[in-house]
């Protein structure tokens, strides 16, 4: 799969819920692009698939959440 693909088969995986492939992609985005911000950012949705898979504790970590 080309890079530039990848978002477009992130979002195919997201929409079809197949939560552990997607999954795999996001987080390929994100190292691909750990700076990404806005609409093209993959953070949000690699933080909806953890959401779907229970993942709560590495949700938190990518949304900045649980801090003191």
């Amino acid at each position: 799969v080309q890079t530039c693909a990848l978002p477009i088969c992130a979002r195919t995986l997201t929409q079809e819920q197949k939560w552990p492939e997607a999954r795999k992609i996001y987080e390929r985005l994100v190292q691909l692009s750990p700076t990404a911000k806005g609409v093209d950012s993959p953070y949000r949705p690699l933080v909806k698939v953890l959401h779907q898979l229970n993942e709560t504790a590495a949700e938190r970590a990518k949304t900045g959440g649980g801090r003191s």
